[in-house]
């Protein structure tokens, strides 16, 4: 019991920083019978059980480190200071920590730990011996990679015999392969680096699911509810989806920042955004997809208006830009309550509104090369958790046949 206590602590903590999460499904829902009050309680609590607590805040970490780890090695290669990126970095690694700390004890977070801040320090070593054409430094962080790889899956086999250990170096091993390759296309300048490092994030809820999965049959007695039932999945793929936008929104637009292009992030930014609208017509429709992407991608197209009038000092710009923005919390809030009356419209424009701000202040702290914009973008993806909870749990409140 102590156990369970302090792995759901650690967890409740972990959401603070991090996200929530959604789910695929047929093009056209099919009508179903009204659901029973049973039911309905059967749904939410399979979305808020501490196996799909574990499996979303487990996958937003995880990715979160993908998009932190892309952020600082992007700025020692333009040649500034990543201390302030480092340290947000770093404190995703903690986060990641006690987690395991808190299946596995301190002893397992210590070496984990260990483990994961060493090869951190070797993609940074990686990035910088791209940065400057230095084959022989790049050889060195790819071995010390590979060995960092067999360490980690030894690591995950012993402390849980459910994890095997070839399956452990093969994740690993494709994890690797992803993140290099957008740390190259950096390096190189190349446009198509926000997409590859989409493509590494887009590895780690497999990661989570795969680990999570082990966790719960390790230790069953710590876990309530079913690690890759819909409802942990839907939670999860909302998570992952709405933090990934905050990430891939931010690196877009401090692209803008720098030389004005725009193309290839922004096109990874609507791939988010069809993903999106994906999730929310396999709940409501192909024609509630196509009203969702709209409204989406407008709002996209405002927060680069914004970006670009900011970077160029464009005091109109900026106002025109903002006071696009300012409507589109109301019109999400009235979309989704109109889809499902089970989410409270004033509290969605709430949160949508908190969303708006926090990622307009990264923005804002992006444009003008402040340390803090770090910090910024992680505060603004930590406010999609609690919006990612309350978008599956009306979702499975509103559909409990599918979840339960």
């Amino acid at each position: 019991m102590a156990n369970r206590r302090r792995l759901l602590a650690c967890l409740a903590a972990s959401a603070a920083l991090l996200g929530a999460c959604g789910n695929g499904g047929d093009d056209t829902p099919a009508a179903e019978a009204p659901p029973s009050t049973a039911a309905r309680i059967a749904a939410v609590t399979a979305v808020r059980s501490p196996a799909s607590i574990l499996r979303a805040n487990l996958t937003a970490l995880l990715q979160e480190h993908v998009f932190l780890t892309g952020a600082t090695t992007s700025t020692l290669i333009a040649g500034q200071d990543a201390a302030p990126a480092t340290e947000v970095l770093d404190n995703n690694s903690v986060a990641l920590s006690n987690v395991v700390g808190a299946v596995y004890g301190p002893d397992g977070a210590a070496q984990f730990l260990d483990l994961w801040r060493r090869h951190i320090g070797l993609l940074l070593d990686f990035a910088r011996a791209s940065a400057a054409g230095d084959e022989a430094g790049i050889a060195t962080a790819k071995g010390g990679l590979d060995a960092y790889r067999d360490e980690m899956a030894t690591f995950l086999n012993t402390v849980n015999p459910n994890l095997a250990e070839a399956d452990m170096a093969d994740d690993q091993r494709t994890y690797l392969s992803g993140i290099q390759s957008a740390i190259t296309a950096q390096a190189k300048g190349e446009p198509t680096a926000a997409g590859k490092l989409k493509t590494a994030a887009e590895h780690m809820p497999r990661t989570a699911t795969v680990l999570v999965a082990g966790i719960a049959k390790n230790h069953p007695g710590m876990f309530e509810g079913r690690v890759d039932g819909s409802a942990a999945t839907l939670r999860s793929v909302l998570a992952s989806k709405l933090q990934e936008h905050v990430y891939l929104a931010w690196v877009a637009t401090g692209v803008i920042a720098v030389d004005g292009e725009t193309k290839e992030p922004v096109a990874a930014v609507d791939d988010n955004s069809v993903e999106l609208a994906n999730i929310i017509g396999s709940a409501y429709g192909d024609e509630a997809a196509k009203q969702f992407l709209g409204l989406w991608r407008d709002q996209v197209a405002a927060y680069v208006d914004y970006a670009r009038a900011r970077a160029g000092g464009d005091t109109t710009g900026v106002q025109a830009a903002t006071a696009r923005l300012a409507p589109e919390p109301a019109r999400f809030a009235a979309f989704l309550h109109a889809a499902n009356p089970h989410l409270d419209q004033a509290v969605l424009a709430a949160e949508f509104t908190a969303h708006t701000r926090a990622l307009l202040a990264a923005i804002d702290a992006q444009a003008a090369g402040a340390p803090s914009r770090f910090a910024d973008v992680h505060n603004a993806a930590g406010r999609t958790p609690e919006l990612a909870l309350r978008l599956s749990t009306g979702i499975v409140t509103q559909f409990p046949g599918r979840f339960s």
